[in-house]
């Protein structure tokens, strides 16, 4: 659908993926009315922003009118007027109530291939319901540019948040993905910057950051262990 979509509109401005655990919970935590009367395995957000409404409109149209004639999606929606699209944008913003409701949690940014991210959700998923079934697995994310978001909570032993994190970034390595998509390595993830990273390319790493920044005083502690020099 992305590739058919980028193909036709210059304008595409968002592409957001909520797969049907997601669009579950921020339903029931919003108390949000279902989209559709029928329920799906995935949902699309899809926005064009150009320099025409008119024309942007009936591009948009015609490629959702073509999609639903070769089954490349099964049902759509087209927002009216401006509160309308907020009312369909409402269930991607439910994020923030999701991450207060499944603390403590376990978030991930990542990014995966596209032409692995479907067997990517499908395994993550499979594999986190087996060992954490009693926990909610929600996936969604900005598919134009390869970016997952993952939130899996809650989790009252740390010790499991920590068996989350390998699983999920083991899993992000054998599908040559990386940890981080967009919100950086900082701290947090600098313990797994290795599944992303090849030991030679960490050690170049260290070397570029002690070359330009020899006292440490950039972005000190996050990414890599070097402190900044007493003065």
């Amino acid at each position: 659908m992305l590739k058919y979509l980028r193909a036709r509109l210059a304008s595409l401005s968002s592409f957001e993926l909520m797969w049907q655990d997601f669009m579950s919970a921020a339903m029931d935590i919003a108390h949000l009315k279902a989209p559709f009367d029928e329920r799906f395995p995935m949902y699309v957000l899809v926005e064009t922003l150009g320099e025409s409404y008119d024309d942007d409109r009936l591009a948009l149209e015609q490629s959702l009118e073509r999609m639903l004639e070769e089954c490349i999606v099964q049902d759509v929606i087209i927002a009216q007027t401006i509160e309308h699209a907020k009312q369909l944008w409402a269930y991607r913003e439910t994020v923030g109530e999701l991450l207060s409701k499944l603390k403590p949690h376990a978030a991930f940014d990542i990014g995966i291939p596209m032409d692995r991210m479907e067997r990517f959700v499908d395994d993550a998923r499979s594999s986190l319901s087996e060992r954490f079934p009693q926990q909610t697995h929600l996936f969604f994310g900005h598919l134009g540019d390869g970016n997952l978001h993952l939130l899996s909570g809650p989790y009252a032993d740390a010790s499991n948040l920590l068996e989350v994190e390998e699983l999920i970034y083991a899993a992000v390595s054998e599908a040559e993905g990386c940890i981080s998509a967009e919100h950086g390595i900082g701290v947090i993830k600098e313990p797994f910057l290795h599944y992303s990273r090849s030991e030679p390319e960490i050690e170049l790493m260290n070397k570029l950051k002690a070359l330009l920044d020899p006292t440490g005083m950039l972005n000190a502690g996050r990414v890599f262990k070097q402190r900044a020099a007493c003065t």
